[in-house]
């Protein structure tokens, strides 16, 4: 049975974050489309990357690795 399970790389799944802040705490108001908002400073500039791409560009911004830290 476990030879029929989908290999999945979570790494390239795409990741929601504020451009602002950068944070991933992304919200949205259910029901209503393009709601999209941060949850940490209230800013509707969402874009998305996958998680390495989102990984380099916060470090590039705060010089640290968040992902690390936590």
């Amino acid at each position: 049975m476990d030879n029929l399970r989908e290999e999945v790389n979570y790494n390239e799944e795409p990741v929601f974050y504020c451009e602002k802040c950068m944070s991933l705490r992304i919200r949205f108001v259910n029901g209503l489309s393009n709601s999209e908002y941060c949850d940490n400073c209230g800013s509707t500039e969402i874009n998305q990357s996958n998680i390495e791409d989102w990984r380099q560009q916060f470090k590039d911004k705060y010089g640290y690795d968040h992902l690390e830290e936590y």
